[in-house]
């Protein structure tokens, strides 16, 4: 299956679109570069698909200029949303990855998909860890702690997806962010890291996860019953392939408007300036069931659902 690219025109005099929450660099591992390395000293290529965004520790950068085995290779089985990235783990007991960018908009969980081999030694334990944390640029671990996965790689308030148990089929994951959100603190950074770790040092054994479709979830408000009053604002027609048409009761003033998927999850804003909307074109969005939620200007807001065909 191929991931939709969710697009929508606003066909509205003087809308700015913004996106207000973050998004992870690439998540969707949709984005490789090929890195060449040159050849070995048998002659063989040491040519690599790497996923853009992401860095792997020293450590795997250290074998892959020897042996070519890293901890980040390409994933494109049928199972995967276009591609995946495959985490493998090899030469050393522990080995990781992760990416840091700038995040000031902290969401309610980090979500994915993933698939784990556990190790290919019955005598030894494999442990997959997905670690995400947030921090502000004055107590930013420094970058070169996250290449080496110690108890000090991650801040002790870090939340931490951990697993043990092997998955042959892709599987949700979700870690809760919510103590971030709601701590009051005005965050800089987000940090997500993989790490594939051993409970034996001195025999070497194999597993490999699979992991796709990283995103963050916010909190949008929508798991609220709808109070609204039926004349306020309409949409029609309610199931459309291009225009939705908006009829508001005079007086109110749509200062923004938000559209979320039905497992809530933020697409986009756009802030109206409380102009006159009259018609929101929806060509480019994928099929499916959305929630549009109207913000007026008094701080109240209204939600409605449409259905893209």
């Amino acid at each position: 299956m191929k991931k939709e690219i969710i697009t929508i025109t606003f066909l509205l005099l003087g809308i700015v679109i913004l996106e207000a929450q973050c998004k992870i660099p690439n998540g969707n591992f949709d984005n490789w570069k090929v890195i060449d390395n040159g050849t070995d000293i048998e002659g063989n290529p040491r040519i690599y698909d790497f996923p853009e965004d992401w860095v792997e520790s020293v450590v795997n950068v250290f074998f892959r200029t020897g042996n070519n085995h890293g901890f980040f290779y390409k994933y494109s089985g049928s199972d995967a949303n276009n591609s995946a990235v495959i985490l493998r783990k090899a030469n050393t007991n522990k080995n990781n990855g992760f990416i840091r960018f700038k995040c000031n908009s902290v969401p309610y969980k980090l979500k994915g998909r993933y698939k784990f081999s556990g190790s290919s030694s019955s005598a030894i334990t494999d442990t997959l860890r997905i670690i995400a944390h947030f921090s502000k640029t004055k107590d930013t671990l420094p970058i070169k702690k996250f290449h080496f996965f110690k108890k000090d790689s991650y801040p002790t308030h870090a939340k931490i997806f951990k697993t043990i148990v092997p998955k042959a089929n892709f599987t949700d994951f979700e870690i809760d962010l919510e103590a971030y959100a709601t701590s009051g603190i005005d965050y800089d950074y987000a940090v997500i890291q993989f790490v594939i770790d051993s409970d034996y040092y001195l025999k070497q054994a194999q597993s490999i996860t699979v992991i796709d479709d990283l995103h963050f979830e916010y909190d949008t408000g929508l798991n609220i019953e709808e109070n609204n009053s039926i004349n306020d604002i309409n949409i029609y027609p309610s199931i459309t392939k291009d225009n939705v048409y908006i009829n508001k009761r005079s007086g109110i003033k749509i200062s923004s408007i938000q559209v979320f998927d039905f497992s809530n999850r933020f697409i986009l804003e756009s802030k109206t300036n409380n102009k006159d909307v009259k018609k929101i074109n929806l060509s480019r969005l994928a099929n499916g069931p959305y929630i549009m939620k109207f913000l007026t200007d008094k701080g109240t807001y209204f939600t409605k659902k449409v259905i893209k065909k």
